[in-house]
């Protein structure tokens, strides 16, 4: 066994009893630990570092979250990219990080799935549908048909906005889509998820994000009688 530099003095910041049987690795700590410190300290800063990046790059959290559902795969990421950047106009800091942060998310159903990817995206869609975070969606007339299948929406009138659909708010000839064409120029909706009134002014976040919605609809609509958010009923 190499020889050990280092009186005992210097081993007592390990703070372990030098008469007692430990683990191997703390014995390890408590012999050498002393003389590797530096390096200690450098590993833990990468660990700490490491961790932080992952948790980064892993947060879900957003002021807004956005899931794009439609079955024309013609939508080109130009024009869909565009739309997103309207609408990022409408989000401020709901979760009080001082960032004004919208995330998004795009589902291209195949009305007849066959093949596994398919299949998954339905199965990622369908879990996101009902998850406690989930607001509302912008869809076309086949995701409004299927969203509304698994999961009830909320009437647009309880919000106090004018539409000509009870639960359907046409995005087409707002100001979000002008001059943007996405996909084969279908009509696209914002359709919001059913929750108890009670819910709203209990919960901030759902209060919160539920008004960057409704006053994206009111601002886009220009009838006199849209200028009311939830949050001020």
């Amino acid at each position: 066994m190499g020889k050990r530099y280092g009186s005992q003095e210097k081993k007592k910041w390990v703070l372990l009893d030098p008469n007692k049987k430990y683990p191997k690795w703390l014995e390890w700590i408590r012999d050498y630990g002393y003389y590797y410190k530096g390096i200690f300290a450098v590993v833990a800063g990468i660990a700490v570092i490491a961790f932080c990046m992952a948790f980064l790059f892993s947060y879900q959290g957003a002021d807004m979250r956005v899931f794009f559902v439609s079955t024309d795969h013609s939508v080109e990421k130009e024009s869909y990219f565009a739309f997103v950047d309207n609408l990022a106009y409408y989000v401020s800091d709901i979760d009080g990080d001082r960032n004004e942060f919208l995330r998004d998310e795009m589902f291209f159903l195949s009305e007849n799935p066959s093949t596994d990817e398919e299949k998954e995206t339905y199965a990622k869609l369908d879990e996101i549908i009902n998850h406690e975070e989930t607001i509302a969606f912008i869809v076309d007339e086949f995701g409004y048909e299927y969203i509304s299948e698994k999961t009830k929406l909320r009437d647009l009138k309880f919000f106090q906005v004018v539409a000509d659909d009870e639960y359907k708010f046409r995005l087409n000839d707002t100001g979000l889509l002008e001059g943007i064409t996405l996909g084969d120029g279908r009509d696209y909706y914002v359709i919001m998820r059913y929750f108890e009134a009670e819910n709203y002014p209990e919960n901030y976040y759902l209060s919160g994000r539920t008004d960057l919605w409704v006053g994206m609809m009111l601002n886009n609509d220009q009838s006199e009688e849209n200028n009311v958010a939830i949050s001020q009923k």
